[in-house]
């Protein structure tokens, strides 16, 4: 909760809440002594202040924080290594004259029809005095939808009212509400942001089948302990497998593990491993009776990557080959166990991202049997890059590798780890799309385990890293933001629904999926970058549903067998009784998000209009043309392409 302040420069003008009160000699030298007020972003963390027992509150005075790399690890909290040239003596901590806790009316802030939603604020004078209570409600578009206040009147210290809160919102979706609480004389003393969402009733019919997972700490990292607590808002979600103590345990909410963790014996010796194995598996199968699948390895390290896939050969000495024969042998273990003890689950083989492909390679080299097989496993982060790369391009490199090694097209799986995204590197809005667009590709390359987000935001050092990110703000507060509400969505619609193709849309980034369900069609729209109208075209005409990414729908007629559709990088869905075409036209794509600001100053480089103009640069570009060694990154598969210029007439 950073409260950054900015000084004058000797004889410019002081800023607001700075005054000089003195001087002081310091090195030899006589320096201005200031008194400087920072105001604290205290409304941003009232759970601490209200919901610790017991109370504490840190703070401290840094002078320029880390501005280096704060993408995998976010260091910007702590100081950089350039040394501050303020001196700070001194600190006092006032209150305000009231305090303010705000609370939803329903835990987590979620509300199903025939539900209001509503918060309260409860405020406790200090002193006697006058506050006035602020809200407003926002969309994910920032448009103001509702506006409120309160004037009350305190009579004496320790008085306390709770003022109700209830919102006009019917409409399903995501609102941000902003408090703000004003003293006597008009100034702010405290603000609050919250979220809440209205979702749709759980009409879903998948039970233990489904494949929608959610990663969930269960109280480590700050989260919730209580299944009893986030069971209910994985039900509403459609979310049937998360990690349970048990399915007993989890059956109010529908709950499985679908997918085992590595199970590893301790012991050394081969009979006494197997012994190991079977009361472990057995176990499990006691817990878990409807589970489907089995991890083999789980973040266990893999070999070399593997040279061939980016033309390169890979060096293999006596050491790792001892290595990949280890990796081998750990397999049929593990793999004949699970056959011979539950025949019935899908065995995952592979994990761990980047280094998958080195794992892979170790045991095809190994030549380990097919039939130990029935996924790859597939657990690398997504961070930062947009879906159609991080989940099929890992997807497709994972299967490149058995290719290569002759064992074909074998299908992958997501591990239960699987892409983690930060809303704060995407923002709320994006980070919302990106998560249903993992479940999208998922559903298209048939993973029978699709997870999407974690519950909740963890607290502590973990939450500055890639993994420390949720569907919910950090508990105990957790306000739902928009990837709750938008993977509900995805779930609600594709009910029980099987993916069956990819629909041709004429651009490359332009993405349709057609799924089946009891005799009706669902279709699920996108493009990677920026949006634009499609024309769709049906077998004939109908009435069809349309529901947008956070879960509004309308319904809407096609004519001449054709429908406008506007796609855009947030999903949205079409639910039909007759098969769609074709998409017959694509509009012009716009760019809403990249607008240049109205007063940016530009110069044309280049109209483009002439091809005497350009030519092809065909010299050898080490930043293209990447070489084959090590290290390997998403770099070394970057290789020319072939191009040809030509002139045409194009509008755009």
């Amino acid at each position: 909760m950073p409260t950054p302040r900015s000084f004058s420069r000797t004889g410019e003008p002081l800023p607001a809440g700075v005054k000089q009160v003195g001087t002081v000699r310091s090195g030899g030298k006589t320096l201005p002594l200031y008194l400087v007020e920072c105001r604290i972003d205290s409304g941003s963390i009232q759970e601490i202040i209200f919901q610790e027992k017991p109370a504490w509150l840190d703070f401290e005075v840094l002078g320029k924080r880390n501005d280096k790399d704060n993408f995998y690890v976010d260091r910007s909290r702590k100081p950089a290594a350039d040394r501050s040239g303020v001196h700070v003596f001194a600190a006092t901590l006032e209150r305000p004259p009231v305090e303010m806790h705000i609370m939803p009316a329903a835990f987590g802030n979620l509300y199903q029809p025939g539900e209001k939603p509503a918060m309260t604020a409860t405020l406790q004078a200090r002193e006697k005095t006058v506050a006035t209570l602020a809200w407003t409600v926002r969309d994910l578009a920032g448009k103001t939808l509702e506006q409120g206040s309160k004037s009350v009147a305190f009579a004496r210290a320790g008085e306390v009212v709770k003022v109700e809160t209830p919102f006009a919102q019917r409409e399903l979706g995501w609102y941000r509400v902003d408090f703000q609480l004003s003293g006597a004389d008009k100034t702010a003393l405290l603000q609050h942001t919250a979220y809440f969402s209205l979702i749709p009733a759980d009409t879903r019919k998948a039970g233990y089948e489904s494949p929608y997972f959610t990663w969930n700490f269960g109280g480590a990292h700050g989260t919730i302990k209580d299944i009893g607590v986030t069971g209910p808002l994985l039900l509403k979600a459609g979310i049937r497998s998360t990690h349970v103590e048990s399915e007993a345990v989890g059956a109010p909410w529908k709950l499985t593990r679908a997918q085992f963790p590595r199970l590893s014996p301790r012991s050394k010796d081969p009979q006494l491993a197997a012994q190991e194995m079977e009361k472990l598996i057995k176990d499990q199968l006691a817990k878990f009776p409807h589970a489907t699948m089995a991890l083999i390895f789980h973040e266990s390290g893999g070999g070399p990557f593997p040279l061939e896939l980016v033309g390169g050969q890979t060096e293999v000495d006596e050491k790792q080959r001892a290595y990949d024969q280890a990796k081998a042998d750990h397999l049929a273990l593990i793999a004949k166990a699970y056959r011979q003890h539950a025949p019935q689950l899908k065995l995952v083989v592979g994990n761990s991202g980047f280094v998958n492909p080195g794992l892979l390679a170790s045991l095809f080299r190994a030549k380990v049997p097919r039939e130990h097989i029935d996924f790859i496993g597939e657990e690398s982060v997504g961070m930062t890059m947009p879906p159609e790369i991080s989940v099929g391009r890992e997807n497709w490199l994972n299967q490149e590798v058995a290719r290569h090694f002759g064992y074909g097209d074998i299908p992958v799986c997501a591990c239960y780890e699987w892409k983690s995204r930060r809303s704060r590197n995407l923002g709320l809005e994006r980070h919302a799309e990106w998560n249903v667009r993992d479940v999208l590709i998922g559903h298209a390359w048939k993973q029978p385990l699709i997870p999407t987000f974690g519950l909740p935001d963890v607290t502590f050092s973990y939450y500055h890293t890639v993994w420390g990110d949720g569907a919910f703000t950090h508990n105990p507060q957790v306000y739902p933001k928009p990837t709750y509400p938008a993977v509900a969505t995805a779930t609600l619609v594709l009910d029980c629904a099987k993916f069956v193709r990819l629909v041709p849309t004429g651009s490359l980034t332009v993405y349709a999926l057609e799924f089946q369900r009891d005799g009706e069609f669902v279709y699920a729209f996108w493009t990677a970058r920026g949006e634009l109208d499609a024309t769709l075209e049906f077998e004939r005409d109908a009435t069809v549903k349309h529901t947008e990414m956070l879960g509004r729908a309308t319904t809407q007629k096609t004519s001449a067998r054709q429908l406008k559709l506007r796609i855009a990088e947030a999903a949205n869905y079409l639910t039909t009784p007759i098969a769609l075409k074709s998409v017959a036209a694509l509009g012009e794509r716009t760019f809403p998000r990249e607008r240049l600001p109205a007063a940016a100053q530009l110069t044309t480089v280049s109209a483009m209009n002439r091809i005497a103009d350009w030519k092809l640069d065909r010299a050898v570009d080490p930043r293209i043309d990447v070489p084959a060694k090590p290290p390997i990154n998403s770099t070394s598969f970057r290789r020319p392409g072939h191009y040809e210029l030509r002139e045409v007439k194009d509008e755009q």
